[in-house]
């Protein structure tokens, strides 16, 4: 399950909100950040064996939104979720005298992600007069390039 080469780019998690106790509103979570742009150029001959062991792995996952804090014991409004990352571009280039086999099954020549993170769920809400928080739309995953 090892690939012969892997690059990644991963964005931070957002933190999480903190609840309140007795009445109030919960805190927004942070947002998640974003991962950077991911480039190779492979000029080597690589050669995996085993299941799911691809040849080339390359990621850009953006980070997940943090969750919003919950809502008072009596009574407030739940915290916002945070957004989440974008995944980054990601470019790669094989030198046409390299060779990339992979023996296994799942076991890709080149596998390449851009992966924009979850949001943050909104914090839960109870009590007498108790509103839920709500969340916001999860990260985009960027443009993937490969010249093989």
């Amino acid at each position: 399950r090892s690939p012969g080469i892997l690059v990644q780019s991963i964005g931070a998690a957002g933190g999480n909100g903190e609840g309140a106790t007795v009445v109030g509103t919960g805190g927004s979570g942070g947002s998640g950040g974003g991962s950077n742009y991911v480039s190779i150029i492979n000029m080597a001959n690589v050669t995996t064996y085993g299941q799911y062991a691809s040849g080339i792995v390359v990621q850009a996952l953006g980070g997940n939104g943090g969750v919003g804090g919950n809502s008072g014991f009596y009574g407030g409004s739940g915290g916002f979720g945070a957004g989440s990352g974008q995944g980054g571009d990601i470019n790669i280039t094989n030198a046409f005298w390299s060779t990339i086999r992979t023996h296994g099954s799942g076991s890709a020549g080149i596998l390449a992600q851009s992966i924009g993170g979850f949001s943050g769920a909104g914090g839960s809400a109870s009590g007498l007069i108790a509103f839920g928080g709500s969340s916001t739309s999860a990260g985009n995953g960027g443009l993937v390039q490969n010249v093989n």
